[in-house]
């Protein structure tokens, strides 16, 4: 099996030091940034729903949801 190794900037500063990396170990590096952005975006998008919808929790939300979306011909 072929293994590539590239520089990669550790967390994205720009300033450190690249290392030398394969793209396993490169995503080992990284995986607790990636998972705190997911879940920063996860959030995100439910504070965008509660902003324009309401609390999730409310009755009929699924019903305004649905019509938010809804295409009109």
């Amino acid at each position: 099996m072929q293994v590539v190794v590239r520089p990669v900037r550790p967390s994205g500063n720009p300033e450190a030091r690249p290392k030398n990396l394969c793209r396993r170990c490169h995503m080992q590096e990284e995986a607790l940034r990636n998972a705190i952005r997911s879940r920063i975006r996860a959030r995100m998008r439910r504070a965008l729903g509660d902003l324009f919808l309401g609390d999730y929790s409310s009755p009929g939300i699924l019903e305004r949801a649905m019509a938010l979306y809804r295409r009109k011909p």
